[in-house]
């Protein structure tokens, strides 16, 4: 019963393991709860992973999300960022290719202290980037 599910889910995320495979790909449904609860992305069907505005939701709740999303969308730029401004450590699961986007980590850096920390290694060894994001951050 999708009332059902909605509501027990409010309540406590994990509920939802329990809900049947339409449910889990009912993408209202799922919508509705990630706003909420982020983290149930991780027990959606598959393709709300790659829906977007369903990612953007549960990243917007919570930045670690991101983990759950689809490799598509751990390399858009929005989505990247919208998961960090929420939790900075969520670059940690951002695609590669967001890793070493050097405008990128120099915007974040402008908020977040962890952002070298995320880096792509060649990057965060590179030593006129790593001066510019600590100037930047108001560390150098």
């Amino acid at each position: 019963d999708r009332g059902l599910v909605q509501s027990a889910a409010s309540k406590e995320w994990l509920a939802l393991q329990f809900a049947g495979r339409s449910l889990l790909s009912d993408r209202d449904l799922l919508l509705s709860i990630v706003a909420k609860q982020g983290v149930t992305l991780q027990l959606a069907d598959e393709s709300l992973r790659s829906d977007r505005e369903v990612v953007l939701a549960a990243v917007s709740q919570s930045g670690m999300a991101l983990q759950f999303a689809s490799s598509e969308l751990k390399n858009d730029r929005e989505v990247v960022l919208r998961a960090v401004s929420q939790n900075d450590r969520a670059l940690a699961y951002a695609d590669t290719r967001m890793k070493s986007d050097e405008e990128l980590i120099l915007v974040l850096a402008d908020d977040f202290t962890w952002s070298l920390l995320y880096a792509d290694a060649k990057l965060a060894s590179d030593k006129a980037f790593v001066l510019a994001v600590l100037q930047r951050n108001g560390l150098a």
